[in-house]
């Protein structure tokens, strides 16, 4: 896996990959998301929603970092 990059808005680094189930009309789709944790210490930022965690994981790293 992957190592999750520090927040690109308050540079913390409890950065997690969260798994959530979604219901579209009749279908159940899981999705994973990497978030900025408010419960370690972050800002609560997030990533968009990603069908695989490595997915989810090069799509938070892919963002700008502040500057």
């Amino acid at each position: 896996m992957s190592k999750l990059k520090p927040c690109p808005f308050c540079g913390a680094s409890g950065i997690s990959v969260h798994l959530s189930r979604e219901r579209y009309e009749t279908e159940k789709i899981w999705q994973y998301q990497v978030i900025c944790n408010y419960n370690l210490g972050g800002c609560g930022a997030s990533a968009c929603y990603s069908g695989t965690e490595i997915d989810a994981i090069n799509a938070w790293n892919r963002r700008a970092t502040q500057g």
